[in-house]
């Protein structure tokens, strides 16, 4: 019959699990573009598709509350030189023993609020790109950059010249695509079948077809 004997050898066989599933980044490899403050958009610097970099200006927004804020911090810091000069009078008066007591806590109190309240309006300042020191020479803004957060491509934008746009709207979406990886589902009982570490032929079928290799890096 054709039959040949011999020992018995160890032989790997393959198996094959089909699998279907999309594209996806992780958290840290997308990102929306959105303003501090509502305000609005004065100008978009980019389009779809084009390539950005972490830090790069992607738009220009204005509003009246951004002169507004500048003009209260300037406020503030008047107030606060004003005030630590009556504080260190009123410091020598207490010294001299002919001052009120009374006089002296609330020109304290005044300056330990007031320092607050100016630290706190520098910090609103330096998160939309206005510089503090600049404001104090007299340099207001009236527009201020949006910056994409991470490196990557424009995947959507969401508004247009003239807009106004708030905090909880996106301007626009960021996505690294250096990052991607495939989400795969797979079926109930094949999933005994899949460990981390095996090579994974992938075929997308949003880019014709075409094929490369993967992967398996973690399963869930």
């Amino acid at each position: 019959l054709g039959i040949t004997t011999g020992s018995a050898a160890d032989h790997a066989f393959v198996a094959v699990v089909e699998a279907n599933g999309q594209m996806a980044t992780d958290p840290q490899s997308a990102a929306s573009v959105t303003p501090l403050m509502g305000a609005n958009v004065q100008k978009v610097l980019v389009k779809v598709g084009q390539t950005v970099a972490k830090g790069q200006v992607v738009a220009y927004l204005s509003h009246p509350d951004f002169i507004d804020l500048q003009s209260r911090y300037l406020t503030a810091v008047n107030r606060q030189s004003y005030l630590n000069k009556e504080f260190r009078r009123q410091t020598e008066m207490m010294t001299e023993r002919v001052g009120a007591g009374k006089d002296y806590d609330r020109i304290r109190s005044e300056v330990q609020i007031n320092g607050s309240e100016m630290a706190m309006l520098a910090s609103q300042l330096r998160q939309m790109g206005i510089s503090p020191a600049a404001v104090r020479q007299g340099k207001t803004v009236t527009s201020i950059a949006l910056r994409s957060p991470i490196a990557g491509s424009v995947e959507q934008i969401q508004v247009e010249t003239g807009q106004y746009t708030s905090p909880e709207q996106p301007v626009m979406r960021i996505v690294n695509t250096q990052n991607v990886f495939a989400d795969l589902q797979v079926f109930q009982r094949d999933i005994a079948k899949v460990k981390a570490g095996q090579r994974v032929a992938l075929q997308m079928q949003s880019a014709g077809g075409r094929e490369c290799s993967g992967v398996v890096y973690a399963v869930g």
